[in-house]
């Protein structure tokens, strides 16, 4: 019940009460990771809009974690949401040089994807093991362009991969 209430919040844009019902539910009856999952791509889209807020960031990737963690233990409830996840905690990680966490992330991405999200993890791996090398360029926690290379559309992270 609590995840069609958040899920009614969450399309009036009543990002609040949608984050309470999604607790809620993700307390009493999250099995699958729905809820947890939800409140990821909820706090990733508050802080979408507002990127000088990292605390929507970090409890993003926490909610996001809880989601693979579910999934990876029981199967979780859908492989698009499954990825999802995997790339927003790849970047995060590596924006947050945890170098170690963002390989993990890229190596479960690559084994569960498809094609594009491949060459995503791929790419990703790529900027990790540069940014590892000592005083190699781009040794700063940004992401390069070959990650994106034109379709940063697509992998736009807001939950919208054709779901």
């Amino acid at each position: 019940m609590w995840l069609a209430v958040g899920k009614c919040f969450s399309m009036l844009k009543k990002t609040d009460y949608a984050i309470s019902s999604y607790k809620r539910a993700y307390r009493h009856q999250d099995a699958e990771g729905i809820a947890a999952y939800e409140l990821g791509k909820l706090f990733q889209d508050k802080w979408k809009k507002n990127k000088s807020d990292s605390e929507s960031r970090t409890k993003a990737a926490n909610w996001y974690e809880k989601h693979v963690e579910m999934h990876d233990n029981v199967g979780g409830h859908g492989y698009s949401q499954y990825q999802e996840s995997l790339l927003f905690l790849g970047r995060y990680y590596f924006e947050e040089k945890d170098y170690n966490n963002a390989e993990i992330q890229c190596r479960k991405l690559q084994a569960t994807g498809s094609h594009q999200e491949s060459e995503e993890a791929k790419a990703l791996l790529r900027d990790i093991r540069a940014a590892q090398q000592p005083g190699a360029p781009g040794n700063n926690g940004t992401l390069s362009n070959n990650i994106f290379d034109g379709r940063q559309q697509n992998l736009d992270l807001s939950g919208d991969f054709g779901t």
